[in-house]
């Protein structure tokens, strides 16, 4: 992956927001890592999985990742056009 399309990343990383606190992806860690797939214009979005402290909150909590990986895959793909964004667990 080039420096370029790393700053793009980072970027993107620092500017998608969590909707309940306002943080961003790379305030909240949430990213373990992002591999680019060229040949299969992918990139690979390496999250971490959420812990909670109490069950009540779980479904909140899915609901705002769930929007911060919509948002991420968007900013993703509006920046680099033409790739795909998917998810997996590091």
């Amino acid at each position: 992956m080039t420096e370029e399309i790393k700053n793009k990343l980072e970027k993107i990383l620092d500017q998608v927001r969590d909707p309940e606190n306002g943080l961003s992806v790379n305030q909240l860690g949430l990213v373990a890592g992002i591999k680019l797939k060229e040949e299969a214009k992918r990139f690979q979005v390496y999250m971490y999985s959420i812990e909670t402290a109490k069950a009540c909150c779980v479904v909140f909590q899915l609901n705002a990742y769930a929007a911060i990986e919509q948002a991420l895959k968007e900013a993703i793909e509006g920046e680099f056009p033409g790739y795909k964004v998917v998810f997996r667990n590091p």
